[in-house]
């Protein structure tokens, strides 16, 4: 071995020694911790991790030290720093703080080992060599401490989540079998589904990935029509498979707009939602359930659902809709040859539940984009198919149109 490398060991050596000093160590806990906290409050003001990041602090030093003596090994997570990951995630801290205690911790190091190298080198010993040999050792244990860190937090996150998501599950199906009154505390469920407003205006929301690959968008889509209803604490709850129940808290009935506001997204993501309506308490939670699965039963009959169906949508369509072939047979006979599949006749019923649902020529027009002309004209012709007057029977025809669409036209 050459003398440059007696020499560099020497200096190792006394470097240990010298930051092995209690008074030196505490000093160093000092110079990491202290700009830390300044940075994040959040911890500064939780006592119990402000004293685990003390103690995560001074195990890291002593280790690094320690492992300076020996040949560059894989690092090993100090048991502190382990403490303290989990202790961030259980502490409902973000990650990006334990990142950040990581940076200043890097600085701090680079910034001490900087001057240390002036202060052990003098003029006679290897500066260059010493700042190279640590910094090296360090960056190394630094970036391998990190990743067990993030590794253990996160995994820590999912356990959290997965026992809360097991609890709120097992409340929400007790909820969904009580029978209809039951007298359940709604305190002590809303603790069981992790604080959410039971007793508030509840609609619940059903989604569906087409496909397993989507299934991780299923909770930022239940986000997206949280946001846009106002409800800011939204019950999410995995039943398994490609499916997400949510219920959305509002003092108020949402607009059927907002509900309706993700629907493109939905789409492009393809999946498909239904929602039941805002019903209050208890019951109301279980109520809007049921007439959420009622919608995605529409939904999923339907060859042209929309990405997002409404219960008060499609609420007749779902009563019609048990009867079964007298259903169909209610429609065969109400709409006559304008029930046969052609692309005139498909103009036609467009134009007809257009007038039905706008009550007007010029506002029909003006949602199907045509001259008013062009809507008296087929009109006519649909009545010539009926076999009589469209104002004869108003209410059987919207009726038989809806279902016409929904459950028996060709996929568009």
């Amino acid at each position: 071995m050459g003398k440059d490398d007696d020499a560099l060991k020497t200096l190792i050596a006394d470097f240990i020694a010298a930051e092995s000093e209690p008074g030196a160590l505490d000093r160093w806990v000092e110079r990491i911790t202290w700009p830390t906290l300044r940075e994040l409050p959040a911890i500064a003001a939780d006592a119990i991790l402000a004293d685990s990041l003390q103690l995560c602090v001074r195990t890291h030093w002593l280790a690094f030290l320690a492992s300076l003596r020996e040949p560059a090994r894989e690092v090993q997570l100090v048991e502190a720093a382990a403490v303290f990951a989990a202790d961030m995630a259980l502490r409902g801290r973000p990650l990006t703080e334990l990142f950040q205690t990581y940076r200043v911790a890097q600085k701090a190091v680079w910034d001490y080992l900087t001057v240390a190298a002036r202060a052990f080198c003098g003029a006679d010993r290897d500066e260059a060599g010493f700042l190279i040999f640590v910094w090296d050792r360090a960056s190394d244990w630094l970036n391998a401490s990190i990743v067990a860190s993030v590794e253990i937090f996160q995994a820590e996150q999912d356990r959290l989540r997965q026992g809360a998501a097991a609890q709120a599950l097992v409340t929400v199906r007790s909820i969904l079998d009580a029978p209809a009154g039951s007298s359940a505390d709604p305190r002590e469920l809303s603790t069981g589904l992790g604080g959410y407003p039971i007793s508030s205006r509840n609609t619940a929301l059903l989604l569906r990935a087409e496909t397993p690959e989507r299934v991780s968008d299923l909770r930022e889509a239940a986000m997206q029509v949280a946001r846009s209803v106002g409800s800011r604490n939204p019950l999410l709850v995995s039943p398994g498979g490609r499916d997400l129940w949510c219920w959305l808290a509002t003092t108020g009935t949402p607009h059927r707009e907002a509900l309706l506001a993700s629907a493109a997204w939905f789409g492009e993501r393809g999946i498909r939602a239904a929602a039941g309506t805002a019903l209050p308490g208890t019951d109301g939670f279980r109520l809007s359930h049921v007439e959420a699965q009622e919608a995605m039963r529409i939904s999923l009959r339907s060859p042209n659902a929309r990405p997002i169906t409404l219960f008060a949508d499609v609420e007749i369509l779902s009563l019609i809709s048990t009867a079964g072939a007298s259903a169909d047979r209610f429609v065969q006979r109400t709409l006559g040859e304008l029930a046969e599949d052609s692309e005139a006749n498909a103009r036609l019923r467009e134009t007809v539940r257009a007038l039905l649902t706008t009550g007007s020529v010029d506002a029909a027009a003006r949602h199907l984009t045509v001259h008013k002309n062009t809507v008296r004209y087929r009109v006519t012709q649909a009545e010539a198919l009926l076999g009589t007057p469209l104002a004869s029977g108003r209410s059987e025809v919207e009726l038989a149109l809806r279902y016409h669409e929904a459950f028996l036209a060709p996929k568009a």
